[in-house]
C-alpha cells in the first residue's frame, strides 16, 4: 500500500486471515524468502508480545533487529526473555541440536578376550 511518506510502503496485518498467526512450515521460509527478495532498504516487522517459535524466526532472519519495550518491570522481563529465546533458537540453528536416546551412546561393545567383572568381586564379604 502506498503512503503519503515518499518511498515509503506498507502491509497491513491488520484484516483477519484463519491461520496467518501459525502458518505451516513451508509457508512460513516461503514468506521469509518472499520479506528478503522486496526491493526496499529496510524492511520493518512487528512481530508483537511473546516468544513463539514463528517470532523468534522472523526476529531471526534480520540482518539488524530492534526491541522496543515499555518501562514497566514486566514489560521488561518479557522483552529480556524474548532475546533469550532469540539467542538460543539462533544457536540452535547453527549448532544443529540433534536429540539422542541416553541408551545409544551407552551402547555395549564387545572386547576380544575380555569377561565380564562385577565391582563387587573385590569386597570382603561380612
Amino acid at each position: 500500500m502506498e503512503t503519503s511518506v515518499p518511498n515509503l510502503g506498507l502491509i497491513s496485518g491488520a484484516e483477519f486471515v484463519p491461520g496467518v498467526t501459525n502458518p505451516a512450515h513451508w509457508m512460513k521460509l516461503k514468506l521469509m524468502r518472499h520479506l528478503r527478495s522486496l526491493p526496499a532498504d529496510y524492511v520493518i516487522i512487528d512481530l508483537g508480545a511473546g516468544v513463539q517459535f514463528n517470532s523468534l524466526d522472523f526476529f531471526g532472519i534480520s540482518d539488524h533487529v530492534v526491541v522496543i519495550t515499555a518501562t514497566e518491570p514486566g514489560a521488561v522481563m518479557n522483552a529480556y526473555s524474548f532475546i533469550k529465546g532469540a539467542l538460543f533458537r539462533k544457536m540452535q540453528s547453527i549448532i544443529k541440536i540433534t536429540r539422542r536416546s541416553p541408551r545409544s551412546s551407552m551402547r555395549r561393545r564387545s572386547i576380544p578376550g575380555a569377561r565380564a567383572v562385577s565391582p563387587w568381586n573385590g569386597f570382603p564379604r561380612r
